[in-house]
This record gives structure tokens, sequence and C-alpha cells, in this order.
């Protein structure tokens, strides 16, 4: 039993690492946290394939959220910019998009699509707000 021991031991840990690697390596890529960083900008969704009519752009600057409510037609581009020093990562209520952390100057775009009130809040913290397709 004494010599099967240690054989067993090892047999067990090459077994959960193979697991582990094999979780790591498998794991999805969600699309909607493309995201870009040092100024850059980024789309998200499948919606991202239509060409938007109007671009409208939501800032977090030092007082919130401008404009923290905001009404558009559908196909409207929302640009998520970031003005402060503060990261911010808008995430839709309903998980239409995530963005990933936004650093100062950084963007997020989505187009929206589907009618209806989209309320949004940031998973690192700050604030949030509601964008109204009609």
């Amino acid at each position: 039993m004494k010599k099967t021991l240690p054989l067993i031991v090892i047999f067990l840990g090459i077994f959960i690492i193979s697991i582990s690697i094999g979780l790591i390596v498998s794991s999805p890529k969600d699309e909607a946290t493309e995201t870009a960083s040092s100024g850059k900008s980024s789309t998200a969704g499948s919606s991202q394939t239509k060409k938007a009519k109007v671009t409208e752009t939501m800032k977090l600057t030092a007082e919130g959220v401008s404009p923290a409510d905001i009404k558009i037609n559908k196909e409207t581009k929302i640009i998520f910019k970031n003005e402060t020093d503060n990261q911010w990562q808008p995430h839709d209520n309903g998980n239409l998009y995530q963005s990933e952390v936004l650093e100062k100057g950084d963007t997020f775009e989505y187009i929206f699509d589907s009618e209806g009130e989209h309320s949004f809040h940031s998973h690192v913290g700050g604030p949030g707000g509601v964008i109204t397709v009609e």
C-alpha cells in the first residue's frame, strides 16, 4: 500500500492539471467583451455589422455620465467615452453588451437595434444611465 500511494498522488496530480489546462484552452471568448485601451475604440455584439444611422456619445466626467439618460432611434451608435482618471466598464443590465475596463480616453461603441429601455451600470463602480431606444 505504501508503494502505490505515491503513484496514486502523482496520477491524481496529472489528472487535475490536465483538466485545468483543458478548461483554460477550451473556454470561449465573449465577443461582447472586446474593447480597446490606450485611447482606441472598439465595437461589440452581432449588431455591429450594421452601419449606424446616427452616433451619440455618453461621457464619463467628474460629474457623472453625461447625458445620464438619452433617447435614441434604432440603429444609433452610442460611444461610451471615459474622460476621467477613474476606470469605467459600461455593462447593459439586459446583457446586450459589456465593455472591458475603460481607462481615461478609452471608448467603447455599441449600435442599438432593439427598442426598449436599456439601463446600464459599471462593473468597476461608478455611475450608469439609461438609453431608451424608440
